[in-house]
This record gives C-alpha cells, sequence and structure tokens, in this order.
C-alpha cells in the first residue's frame, strides 16, 4: 500500500494496533502531564525503540509501501509512519476520557469472532456479530 492509498480509517486501526503493544505503565509514562511537551510518541523513546514497534506493527498489518532503497519509497514509509505517530499522539491524549460506545469502528479477523465492533480509540472489544 502507498501512503496515499492509507485512509483516515486504516491510520486509526493502525494506531489502535500499535496502542495495544504498550503496558499500562508505558501509557501512563506516556501521559504524564508533567512531561509538558515531551509526552505522546516522543516519550515512549525513552522507554523502548518505538519506530522499531511501529514497524513491526505496520508489518504485521501487511501495510507496506514501497521499499525500493531510493528517496521515494523512504519518503512514503515515513510519511505513513508519521500519520500513524500523529495518531497515536492524538488517541494518547483522549485516552483517558473517552467514550468507546461513540468511537466503535468494524474490524474483521480469521479468528472465532470473525467480525463485529471495538474502540477506535482504545482498541477495546464492544460486539462480535
Amino acid at each position: 500500500m502507498k501512503e496515499s492509498e492509507a485512509t483516515e480509517r486504516d491510520i486509526q486501526q493502525l494506531a489502535s494496533k500499535f496502542l495495544k503493544e504498550l503496558t499500562e505503565d508505558d501509557l501512563r509514562y506516556a501521559r504524564d502531564s508533567e512531561r509538558g511537551e515531551y509526552r505522546g510518541f516522543a516519550a515512549l523513546h525513552d522507554l523502548m525503540d518505538a519506530n522499531v514497534v511501529l514497524d513491526s506493527v505496520l508489518r504485521g498489518a501487511r501495510h507496506t509501501v514501497d521499499q525500493r532503497r531510493d528517496g521515494d519509497g523512504d519518503e512514503a514509509r515515513v510519511g505513513l509512519m508519521n500519520r500513524v505517530m500523529d495518531e497515536v499522539n492524538r488517541v494518547m491524549l483522549v485516552l483517558q476520557s473517552h467514550d468507546c460506545e461513540e468511537n466503535a469502528v468494524s474490524y474483521t479477523s480469521d479468528g472465532a469472532l470473525g467480525h463485529g465492533f471495538e474502540c477506535g480509540v482504545c482498541g477495546t472489544f464492544l460486539q462480535a456479530g
């Protein structure tokens, strides 16, 4: 998938998958208001190589861009990662105060649940069916 083909929904789902990789301690650390402007995705670099985790999520979700090593492939990959990082930051700031039902997004999977709804902000399972 080219970066320009990623829809807003794709970006939200990728951010949700990334956030599911984090522990409650990771999230608490990254959202700590004492950190000032150094919160969110940037703060996660104190705990892990967040770019590697994000890249793993992108590859696992099969959201890839042209992997040529010329400027276009690299720029597209960085563009996609930046869009997901922006969404991760947005979600981290609203994670504590949101209504899961108002943020329901559909999902499909190959697992037993098949399809249903989950919260697009925190990834909480809402309904299968």
